[in-house]
């Protein structure tokens, strides 16, 4: 499918804010004490942000495993974005999966606290290269 510069940078626009909103959510449920959808709204939040940024430049990922190879092949190994950021993507994707698929499995408190940091600083990332602000 092609885009015009409009769509493109509309779409880019729709991802962003959905990243955006989902964060509040995160932020919502945290304070809820609801560990799991935190650790799933913080992964959605990084996931749309990256959607994101792959629209902005024209890049595409129809899977995850499809977005952390394209994160990794085309980002961090140029400098983009940091190995760190790699990592954190990739921790989140899995706590998300663990906490939303595996009874046996509850995300503390301290997993999540840990996180957040780190999360927000992968969006204030993506912010910069899509041209936009983050507020944390």
């Amino acid at each position: 499918m092609s885009l015009s510069d409009n769509e493109r940078n509309a779409l880019v626009d729709l991802y962003w804010e959905k990243s955006k909103n989902t964060m509040d959510e995160a932020r919502a449920t945290y304070s809820m004490k609801l560990w799991s959808s935190t650790a799933n709204r913080l992964y959605y939040a990084m996931f749309h942000a990256l959607k994101a940024l792959f629209v902005k430049d024209k890049k595409d990922a129809a899977t995850h495993h499809g977005m952390r190879a394209l994160l990794g092949n085309d980002y961090v190994r140029t400098g983009l974005m940091s190995p760190e950021q790699n990592k954190v993507f990739s921790n989140m994707e899995t706590l998300r999966e663990k906490s939303d698929y595996d009874c046996c499995f509850n995300v503390s408190v301290e997993e999540i606290d840990a996180k957040i940091p780190l999360v927000e600083d992968f969006l204030k990332r993506i912010a910069e290269l899509i041209g936009k602000e983050y507020k944390a």
